[in-house]
């Protein structure tokens, strides 16, 4: 995990002081784990930002739980970022996320759902949420507005 974020983008460098929008990352569908059951959540998360990975919801939710309990148990988070006002492509993902003790003790790795890339011309000061619907034959990811109005299909 820490090579992986050693490779993440910022999303924006250190001396910007332009105009910015927010992208939140979110998850649904948390189930406490069992002795009979996986502890899983799923995750909508902004994943890249013109091809270049950047820190997320998948990425601060595999470093709470290994913080917390070395990964044996799951600690989603949601996430959030400042984003440039400019024309960018984002990389978007639905993922089934597993804590390290699945499959009764054994490691599972996350499930990438649904992906895709889509162009986003932020708006200064909008909210964006990532959403997204993970089901066996139809699984999505979307980005909206935060009052819901989605801005890409």
């Amino acid at each position: 995990m820490l090579l992986l974020l050693a490779g993440c983008t910022k999303t924006l460098p250190d001396n910007y002081s332009g105009p910015t929008a927010v992208v939140k990352d979110t998850y649904a569908n948390y189930v406490e784990g069992g002795f009979f059951r996986d502890e899983k959540v799923d995750l909508f998360v902004m994943q890249t930002m013109d091809g270049k990975l950047i820190d997320n919801g998948q990425l601060a939710t595999a470093r709470a739980s290994f913080k917390s309990s070395l990964g044996i148990a799951l600690k989603p988070q949601a996430y959030e970022r400042r984003v440039p006002i400019r024309p960018m492509t984002i990389g978007l993902a639905a993922i089934i996320s597993y804590a390290a003790g699945g499959q009764y003790g054994g490691s599972r790795e996350p499930q990438t759902m649904a992906s895709r890339k889509v162009k986003f011309n932020p708006v200064a000061g909008e909210t964006y949420v990532v959403r997204g619907r993970i089901a066996r034959d139809n699984s999505a990811v979307w980005l909206e507005t935060a009052s819901g109005r989605i801005v890409s299909e």
